[in-house]
């Protein structure tokens, strides 16, 4: 038992050996500095996020993006215009969007109506009336539950237009036949009234009270010209949407005449020489009186010869006349008409020199159509 503690108390001496002697201050001890690195920085724990602050203003849910519309800046009266967004992670949170005027101070926004509430969508679409003022707005689309996360998007409103493009001012139409009225529009004039009228200020005649108007901005209606009508050269057809007088759109000034055919050669008087072809050409206004004419020609004094019975109106040219050669200088009338309505026709009148003649004046020569010159009809003999 002894031997056992001796033992003991020679191991409890070797463990104090290995044990750092502690000063106690404050009883006599020496406090003896500790070996170690230099002293640096301070460094400071970071802080706690539950203790972090959101700045007023500042979005929390996502900023709402990219407002757009499919027809860009330009938006015009009448017309439904499909307002899109994106809000990445929130699709089917609540949106208001709101029209609101163009301000030109920077943040401020007043709203002009409201055209979508607590839509859950990323899109809304607006039908635009045709009494809307046009002008410069802006579109909102800000979160329902959070209006400081909002998005804003400019956007033109435009009224629509129509332009005549026929009749125009180099166009001369017969009454009683029948012609397409042409427009082109911008928008969606929707229906349309066509009216006549001129520039003398008298009241308009309505053509048609109510057409459609048109597809891809373009219109037509065929017009059959009325015969009470009178022959004068300031009329204009205007084309007016239904939906709005706004939206209107006039022709040129052009002539309404008489549906008629006229010799434009040889011009009335002409010379040519003997033994040649004699090409006879006309123009033609108006479509109701048939699509073929009877030439004939004939000698002063003599009977008619016809040429041709039944020749195209729209070819315009009978070329294969040539007089049998004299030997004496001989006129001869030269007839073109209807084969439908006999009363719509054109007369000249050619001079064919004796053989063996020199070249006549007006330097005709029955090959070249230019050199007949222009037709002057007056004073011709009728048939």
């Amino acid at each position: 038992m002894k031997r056992n503690r001796s033992r003991l108390f020679r191991l409890f001496v070797l463990a104090l050996a290995f044990v750092p002697v502690v000063p106690i201050l404050g009883l006599g001890a020496t406090s003896v500095p500790q070996q170690g690195p230099p002293a640096g920085p301070a460094i400071k724990p970071p802080a706690s996020p539950l203790k972090t602050r959101i700045p007023v203003g500042t979005v929390a849910d996502g900023q709402i993006m990219n407002v757009t519309s499919p027809t860009g800046q330009g938006m015009y009266l009448g017309t439904t215009v499909k307002i899109q967004w994106e809000w990445p992670g929130h699709e089917n949170s609540p949106v208001d969007v709101i029209l609101g005027e163009e301000s030109s101070q920077p943040g401020v926004f007043r709203e002009v109506t409201p055209l979508a509430t607590s839509r859950a969508a990323l899109w809304t679409n607006w039908v635009i009336p045709y009494t809307f003022p046009v002008g410069f707005y802006t579109i909102r689309v800000r979160s329902t539950g959070n209006p400081n996360n909002y998005r804003d998007y400019r956007i033109k409103v435009m009224n629509s237009t129509i332009t005549v493009t026929s009749p125009n001012s180099n166009f001369a139409m017969a009454i009683g036949s029948t012609y397409s009225i042409w427009w082109t529009y911008q928008g969606k004039p929707g229906p349309v009234k066509i009216e006549l009228t001129n520039t003398s200020g008298t009241p308009p005649l309505i053509i048609i009270p109510n057409t459609p108007g048109g597809e891809l901005g373009m219109g037509r209606f065929d017009w059959t010209i009325p015969s009470t009508l009178a022959p004068a050269s300031n009329y204009v057809v205007r084309v007016t949407s239904l939906a709005s007088g706004t939206i209107t759109g006039s022709s040129k000034p052009f002539s309404l005449v008489l549906p008629n055919i006229t010799i434009t050669r040889p011009s009335y008087g002409n010379e040519t020489l003997p033994g040649v072809y004699i090409p006879i050409t006309w123009t033609h206004v108006g479509n109701n009186f048939g699509n073929t004419v009877h030439v004939t020609a004939w000698a002063a004094g003599s009977e008619g010869t016809s040429l041709d019975l039944q020749c195209p109106l729209s070819q315009g040219i009978y070329d294969r006349w040539m007089p049998i050669p004299l030997d004496r200088k001989q006129s001869y009338y030269i007839r073109v008409e209807s084969t439908q309505n006999r009363s719509i026709a054109s007369q000249t009148m050619v001079t064919v020199l004796p053989q063996q003649s020199q070249a006549p004046n007006n330097a005709a020569q029955g090959v070249n159509p230019e050199a007949f010159g222009t037709l002057q009809n007056t004073g011709s003999p009728g048939k």
